[in-house]
């Protein structure tokens, strides 16, 4: 009976004792790209309603003190990084404003996010979780630009982040949804034709049989 009723909804730690058996170091490194790749969604049309309904569903609750066994990937991580469950009981949870981020997803759940808070919301979370991976930190300046980049651009960035969870979080629920956005993105972006440079052009135009 205990197992069943800590048995969660989450595909990437559907139990406490998952929960607990993860460094907090690596919760909140998994945190952070969850919420870097859920930004990307939200932006992007193909995947837009998606996102909206996930944040949706992990601001569900008002806040992200108690084990839900009903709570997506990102909720249960948030969870997790308040400290409550992890093993030890000792573990300092990380200083981070819950609070924002709550605001931050019931907002994007609804179509009520602004620019400025999501900027001050993935900068702030740089600094609270303390990533150190100057890897991370690019990413979170190519997320910020995003509709200032190219596509070679985004493929390459979802394509880091891919790589990511691949490796620290494989069953991740967001994965699936990425790996659907850099294809579009790719096919998009080998049928795009490249002019000729004009240089060349002109070479033509002077050398006609």
């Amino acid at each position: 009976m205990e197992f069943l009723r800590t048995l969660g909804e989450s595909k990437l730690l559907p139990t406490m004792r998952s929960l607990e058996s993860k460094d907090p170091h690596e919760i909140a490194e998994i945190t952070y790209y969850y919420i870097l790749a859920l930004r990307i969604l939200l932006l992007e049309d193909d995947t837009h309603e998606w996102a909206k309904g996930y944040a949706k569903k992990a601001a569900e609750w008002g806040d992200f003190k108690k084990w839900r066994a009903n709570g997506n990937d990102l909720y249960v991580l948030l969870h997790g990084l308040s400290g409550r469950d992890h093993p030890s009981k000792t573990e300092k949870p990380y200083p981070i404003d819950l609070p924002k981020i709550h605001r931050w997803l019931k907002d994007s759940g609804r179509d009520a996010d602004s620019e400025v808070r999501t900027q001050r919301v993935l900068m702030r979370i740089d600094f609270d979780l303390k990533m150190k991976n100057t890897s991370g930190k690019a990413l979170r300046r190519r997320v910020l630009d995003w509709d200032d980049t190219t596509p070679r651009q985004q493929v390459a960035t979802l394509e880091k982040i891919i790589a990511f969870f691949q490796s620290h979080a494989s069953r991740a629920e967001i994965l699936k949804h990425l790996k659907d956005l850099k294809k579009d993105e790719k096919e998009d972006l080998d049928e795009t034709v490249v002019a000729p440079p004009k240089s060349f052009l002109s070479y033509l135009q002077r050398n006609k049989p």
